[in-house]
């Protein structure tokens, strides 16, 4: 008969097997991540979380790049259209 700790020191000794996931899935799991549409999952090997991690940092790069263009190009548009007004008074 086991005990529950014989059963802890197997499970450690034996780590469970890391998910097999695609290259594809991993990149929409990060992309979902970083729009906070989805918890950590767990399961995932060493390398598949540090490739994950650094998909959600370019995924959340990208998108902060993409607010701040943003920003500018309504900044820039917003003055056009004050100094188009002020020619026109």
């Amino acid at each position: 008969m086991t005990s529950h700790n014989d059963h802890q020191n197997d499970q450690s000794a034996h780590p469970a097997k890391a998910l097999e996931i695609s290259r594809e899935t991993l990149l929409r799991c990060a992309q979902l991540l970083a729009n906070g549409e989805l918890d950590w999952p767990s399961g995932l090997s060493h390398d598949q979380e540090l490739t994950l991690t650094a998909e959600v940092r370019q995924f959340r790069r990208a998108g902060l790049v993409r607010f701040i263009a943003a920003q500018i190009a309504a900044d820039i548009a917003h003055e056009t259209k004050a100094k188009a007004h002020e020619a026109c008074t």
